[in-house]
């Protein structure tokens, strides 16, 4: 499967737009495990977020992709009826730990 940035984004949407027919809908559909955080606004129906991963500049990653990343996850405030209404990207890396 063709990949941007390490992401087979092609790849993604189509099984999402299938599953999305297959299913009777839905608002979001949530993924992972990739080595950045992103957000897709795959139709006008429903939006695709993908978790990043805990593991970053490891070696596999450098080598197959070519890309470096901060570990970090997506946050999401989930409203009952009006469902994601914000999201923030938790960056865990030791190196931008602030110190007490």
């Amino acid at each position: 499967i063709p990949c941007a940035h390490g992401v087979p984004y092609f790849g993604i949407n189509r099984k999402l737009k299938a599953w999305y027919i297959q299913l009777g809908g839905f608002d979001y559909a949530l993924g992972g495990h990739f080595h950045k955080r992103m957000h897709d606004e795959v139709t006008s129906r429903f939006d695709y977020y993908g978790a990043s991963t805990l593991v970053s500049d490891d070696e596999w990653a450098l080598k197959k992709l070519g890309i470096s990343s901060n570990p970090s996850q997506g946050i999401y405030g989930v409203h009952p009826k009006r469902g994601i209404t914000w999201n923030y990207g938790l960056v865990v890396d030791e190196k931008l730990k602030v110190e007490a």
